[in-house]
């Protein structure tokens, strides 16, 4: 069986995204103009190279947001995260269930929506999510935890299950 399954992405999450990369461009344009007299050549150039790159891995960070997704194929789940690609076996999975998406401490990562976490309570995991509702874990039968948001959780679990 293969199924994808897109995530529910949150306004709140694709509006901070949206407003810092609007402002990064509106610095990367406005500031060499409004600053001509007081910058020297050498400085605009520094400037629009350092804001470049920043804009621009917002601009990626933003597309993967808007591509990530999770695959149920051959007896496997692909997590295609902001940055990374996690394969998690559906016969190596000990538990899946609902979770509340928690805060956690960022270990590695990109970017809040993607990496490596610290989660109180359950201890190091990967994060793959777009809004903070409706959270799945994945616990490995080596205590790996993954925390993903698909679109329709309870169909996920579900298939998940028959899958086993």
């Amino acid at each position: 069986m293969n199924q994808e399954f897109l995530t529910k992405k949150s306004p709140g999450i694709l509006a901070m995204y949206w407003s810092v990369l609007i402002f990064l461009a509106v610095m990367l344009v406005g500031v060499p103009i409004w600053s001509q007299d007081d910058m020297s050549s050498m400085e605009i150039t520094v400037f629009r190279a350092a804001f470049s790159i920043i804009t621009i891995f917002f601009m990626v960070v933003l597309y993967r947001i808007y591509h990530m997704h999770y695959a149920v194929k051959n007896g496997e789940i692909i997590i295609h995260g902001a940055f990374n690609k996690n394969v998690v076996k559906i016969s190596d999975i000990d538990e899946i269930k609902r979770s509340p998406v928690r805060m956690g401490i960022r270990l590695w990562g990109g970017s809040f929506v993607g990496g490596r976490y610290y989660l109180p309570g359950i201890g190091k995991a990967w994060v793959a999510i777009t809004n903070f509702e409706d959270g799945v874990l994945l616990t490995t039968r080596d205590k790996e935890h993954y925390l993903i948001t698909p679109q329709n959780p309870d169909q996920f679990i579900e298939i998940i299950n028959k899958s086993k």
